[in-house]
């Protein structure tokens, strides 16, 4: 049987969720205008830095990691960028432009034969 006490715990964590949660998409949509900022201003590390809290927490998603792997690139950390290309290639979600930019990075790691095979793909 619920009593009134049980209805008013009920009722305020209903609230403080209400009010918690409109705050952390804020601070997700803050995040990632700031990497947007670091980008315009060529300020690659930071913004590699923002896009990798983005990913790491799992609020991320394959718009995220291509720009952190444009970041990676930018700042010639081709092993990062292989890695968040594989990762986004993982998810079913890759485009054409993915594609190619997976192969050109593989390609610049010296993986010459799985650069050809995406390459393919992507033609």
């Amino acid at each position: 049987m619920r009593t009134p006490a049980t209805n008013f715990r009920s009722i305020l964590l209903l609230l403080l969720a209400a009010l918690l949660l409109p705050q952390a998409a804020g601070a997700q949509k803050l995040k990632e205008r700031m990497a947007q900022r670091y980008a315009e201003v060529f300020d690659y590390p930071r913004m590699a830095a923002v896009y990798e809290d983005i990913v790491t927490s799992g609020k991320g998603d394959v718009s995220d990691m291509r720009r952190l792997a444009l970041a990676y690139k930018r700042m010639g950390e081709w092993g990062k960028a292989e890695q968040t290309y594989t990762r986004i290639m993982g998810t079913g979600s890759a485009s054409p432009q993915d594609m190619w930019d997976y192969a050109e990075v593989l390609r610049n790691n010296g993986k010459y034969e799985e650069a050809m095979e995406w390459y393919a793909n992507y033609a």
